[in-house]
């Protein structure tokens, strides 16, 4: 088997309500698998506009709710002959005929419990592989023992790859910084701090993030968005992003990091799925000198990196392994009871639930969140218009001929 002989996937997520990680991870295994020219079909609990439009760009993808009373129809008439399951969500159509699909259960986290199996018979009667995105992941998640029983020889990573488009040679690769980009969900005091010092010195300097009161918007990051930074300060998936296109990149986030990538640090990061943690934290003027002071040996070292590593962080190189190890793979001989099938799909209805009730909550937050973002763009656009200068002088004007006018005669 091979991705381009894969004629359906089923695709399946918690939720997509957020720009964040298992949303975007969800957004580019749908893209890629549609790429090939697979039929696919994503299901969620919820889903929120932008989501909505973005997955409605992609030709061949369906999006369908979990509750949908026509989704086992639907897949029972098309049967996917691979299903890449997040957040444990799996169709009932898929639990009583799960031989003739390959599944691949994808843990993405070892902190958030939504990433851990609530039923270990179906991981059992299901998995063909269960893959991780990094090593750290992998071990959190054995060390729990929830896992226990199932063969650690289907235990694979697969990483956190970046789509084949960020891998392209830089055109102009900055020999100056001059624009630096920020993505963070969760900015550290110091890290806001260092943005702070870094604007003060003339650099420009954008923030993309779900914190209104910290970032400057927020949006899915895409290829032309790296290409338009001289650098980038990040974790997790926009490191692969920066890495695959040649991009000096500055790891360090709410865990910390090692700050500029380069070979030395590059194996530990990723072990660590390039989150930070396993390194010290720094201080706001340490950030800011390192920025600064090292920047032209780490865009020395990131076309070091790409061309080491960046074929492997891309998704078409790590999706073709997974899928031949998938092939290579033992099929479960485990198989479900009618009790434990009744049992996954009661927990499965009652998380939706309430998934759906915190992604109407989201949704507003979101909303709330851009309002404000747009908000405060169009205020500094405002402050520093000539309009805004010369109405400030008027108005200083003004006042001042008011207190004249006044004034008592003689005083």
């Amino acid at each position: 088997m091979n991705a381009t002989a894969i004629q359906h996937v089923l695709v399946t997520q918690g939720f997509l309500v957020n720009i964040a990680g298992s949303e975007t991870v969800t957004f580019e295994i749908a893209e890629y698998f549609a790429g090939t020219g697979a039929r696919v079909t994503v299901v969620t609990h919820a889903i929120n506009e932008i989501w909505s439009s973005q997955f409605a760009s992609i030709a061949g993808v369906t999006v369908r709710l979990a509750g949908d009373p026509e989704l086992d129809d639907a897949l029972r008439s098309d049967p996917p002959q691979l299903a890449w399951l997040h957040h444990g969500l799996i169709p009932e159509f898929l639990l009583r005929n799960p031989r003739d699909t390959t599944v691949i259960f994808n843990q993405m986290s070892g902190a958030h419990p939504l990433e851990y199996p609530y039923s270990l018979a179906a991981v059992r009667s299901l998995a063909t592989l269960v893959s991780f995105n990094a090593d750290e992941i992998r071990d959190i998640q054995i060390a729990s023992h929830i896992l226990d029983g199932i063969d650690p020889a289907r235990f694979v990573i697969f990483g956190n790859p970046a789509p084949d488009a960020f891998f392209s040679e830089r055109p102009n690769a900055s020999i100056d910084l001059s624009r630096l980009l920020v993505v963070s969900n969760h900015l550290p005091p110091e890290l806001l701090d260092a943005v702070s010092l870094l604007r003060s010195t003339g650099l420009a300097v954008e923030v993309l993030g779900l914190e209104a009161d910290k970032a400057d918007r927020v949006e899915r990051v895409g290829p032309a968005t790296i290409a338009a930074a001289d650098a980038v300060v990040t974790i997790g998936k926009t490191v692969q992003y920066s890495l695959a296109s040649g991009t000096p990149v500055y790891c360090y986030d709410k865990f910390g990091g090692p700050g500029w990538l380069d070979e030395r640090n590059f194996d530990r990061a990723r072990a660590y799925n390039f989150s930070g943690r396993s390194f010290s934290t720094k201080s706001a003027e340490e950030i800011f000198e390192e920025i600064i002071g090292d920047f032209t040996e780490a865009g020395r070292n990131a076309t070091r990196l790409r061309a080491l590593h960046g074929a492997s962080l891309t998704m078409s190189g790590r999706m073709e392994q997974l899928i031949h190890a998938a092939a290579d793979a033992e099929p479960p001989t485990y198989t479900l009871d009618e009790t434990e099938i009744v049992a996954h799909l009661k927990m499965q209805q009652s998380l939706g639930a309430y998934v759906a009730v915190a992604a109407h909550s989201e949704a507003i937050t979101a909303s709330t969140i851009q309002s404000v973002q747009e908000t405060r763009r169009h205020l500094v656009e405002l402050e520093t218009s000539r309009s805004y200068k010369f109405a400030r002088q008027l108005s200083a004007l003004a006042t001042r001929a008011k207190s004249i006018v006044r004034r008592p005669v003689g005083s």
